[in-house]
């Protein structure tokens, strides 16, 4: 009862990010209880990091925890954790590889292997391949995809370091989302993307809570905004960008799959319905609305300014309904303006070169684009590929006003679904495919399309 008592007073006391009376209660507890796991492991790693002076003190109570067997992998990345803060990390290596040999599936301890290899240590191959091993069955592992990130930029292989960090961003399960943001907003802004660097780089400052980058981020993102400006491009409002980024870090589409979006005149119409009665406050709102609905165009005019937020905060339930289905539309037209501007795929493949056609309205030549002309491009734009290009520029197609070039691309899309679904080789597989066959079929005999 004793030790109970003495380890929830240390709990507690930590919890306060109280480190003296955390380790008051730990001394004694370790005095009643020298093989208390994690008394020794809570000691350790206070007096590793917070402690100085009781640094190697500290060490040896991580490491007796490890010699009596602790099934808790905290313990050994508090062990790799101090090493490495003091240049030592290659001794903490024996260590690791016996935990990963013990203990094959433990995804954390691989990712420790990774970080120590490649990361802090030079051996690139080692650690991808221990880094692989961690995200292995667990895709959504954003520590291990932060460290693929890091391994990737260390490399200079920038498409993937790009994509691992997206990958961190949205896993939910990154303890450093702050440092994922930053290095995808500086990787963003080396290649000149000026708008998707300030994007990460705003969301970078919303997730540092420890203002660990804060100073610096809050000077990047003013300075890449005044380029931006100076420029004369188009610039998502803040609040806008924050609904953006959100929807990717929980993976949600900014278009919703199920039905064909809503037309821009559509929206024209209804903004100038409400522009008839609407108070002073709305008119400017209300007229972005209708100026960019009618040009079919995110314009600079109306850059940094959010329309959605203005609604939603002054106006009534129809002005609040238009600001949600006019954001939707924002980020439709505003992913059109970056993959056009500031394409974040290779322009030069056969699906880039496509992309590129569609970003730019060059809608026949994206269609004969997808046209494959030798085994190796059929191989390359298999029919998911095709269906899931085709369906995407069919919803570009009805918010644009275009429902004939729209009901080509359904046209496309179904097709191409349907022969994908032939290949299913489980019943179950072969259902969930018909469903997105009897989806796009739906948006084709919708009003939209027709």
């Amino acid at each position: 009862m004793a030790s109970t008592g003495l380890w929830q007073q240390a709990d507690e006391a930590w919890r306060r990010r109280d480190a003296d009376a955390a380790l008051r209660a730990l001394d004694e507890l370790l005095r009643v209880e020298p093989g208390h796991l994690d008394a020794l492991n809570l000691s350790g790693f206070l007096r590793t990091t917070a402690r100085p002076t009781e640094w190697d003190a500290g060490l040896a109570q991580l490491e007796r925890a490890l010699d009596l067997g602790t099934s808790d992998v905290r313990v050994l990345v508090n062990v790799v954790n101090a090493l490495a803060a003091r240049g030592r990390g290659g001794e903490a290596l024996p260590r690791v590889r016996a935990w990963t040999e013990r203990r094959p599936d433990d995804r954390a301890a691989w990712n420790t292997l990774g970080w120590l290899l490649g990361v802090v240590g030079d051996d690139l191959e080692g650690g991808r391949a221990a880094l692989e091993r961690a995200v292995r069955g667990h895709h959504w592992y954003g520590d291990a995809r932060l460290n693929l990130g890091r391994l990737a930029v260390k490399q200079e292989r920038w498409d993937d370091a790009i994509g691992q960090l997206t990958l961190a961003v949205q896993s939910r399960d990154c303890w450093r989302p702050h440092e994922a943001w930053t290095r995808l907003g500086e990787l963003h802004a080396a290649r000149g993307h000026l708008r998707r660097a300030l994007g990460a780089l705003r969301r970078a400052a919303e997730r540092d809570d420890a203002h660990e980058y804060t100073a610096a981020l809050v000077e990047q993102v003013g300075r890449l905004g005044h380029a931006l400006h100076s420029r004369r491009r188009f610039v998502l409002h803040a609040v806008d960008e924050q609904h953006r980024n959100q929807a990717l870090e929980d993976r949600r589409s900014g278009v919703p799959l199920d039905a064909p979006p809503e037309p821009l005149s559509s929206l024209a119409a209804r903004a100038r319905s409400l522009l008839e009665t609407a108070a002073l406050e709305l008119r400017a709102a209300l007229e972005a609305i209708i100026e960019q609905a009618s040009e079919r165009a995110l314009l600079p005019r109306w850059s940094d300014q959010s329309p959605s937020f203005d609604l939603e905060r002054l106006g009534g339930p129809a002005e609040r309904a238009l600001a949600t289905d006019w954001r939707v539309a924002l980020f439709d037209l505003y992913d059109e303006l970056l993959d056009r501007e500031e394409p974040a795929f290779d322009v030069h493949s056969q699906s880039g070169r496509a992309h590129m056609a569609a970003a730019n309205r060059r809608w026949d030549e994206a269609l004969l684009l997808l046209e494959p002309k030798t085994r190796e491009a059929a191989e390359a734009l298999g029919p998911d590929t095709i269906a899931a290009l085709a369906e995407r520029w069919g919803d570009r197609l009805v918010r644009l006003d275009d429902p004939v070039m729209a009901d080509r691309c359904y046209s496309l899309a179904e097709a191409q679904q349907r022969v994908f679904a032939s290949w299913a080789t489980a019943g179950a597989e072969g259902l969930g495919r018909m469903s997105v066959v009897e989806r796009v079929e739906r948006k084709r005999s919708s009003k939209g399309a027709s």
